[in-house]
């Protein structure tokens, strides 16, 4: 049950970290006409914040599932 708290987790990060990263105009720090980079550091940065939002959202359930035992 746990891994599906966290795959959730992972895609509400990951769409959320995407489009927060494509407000910010990080290409300016990119050369003009490399647009395969940009998109991997788009989808690399995506990946690791989506990443970090599926742990702490596994790890809130954890934590609730435990204040909740007898």
């Amino acid at each position: 049950m746990n891994d599906y708290f966290y795959f959730g987790g992972l895609l509400i990060g990951f769409i959320w970290t995407f489009k927060t990263l494509q407000s910010t105009e990080i290409e300016k720090i990119f050369k003009k006409g490399h647009v395969w980079q940009i998109r991997s550091a788009y989808t690399l940065l995506a990946l690791l914040g989506g990443h970090v939002f599926g742990s702490v959202f596994e790890r809130i359930y954890l934590l609730i599932l435990r204040a909740f035992e007898l």
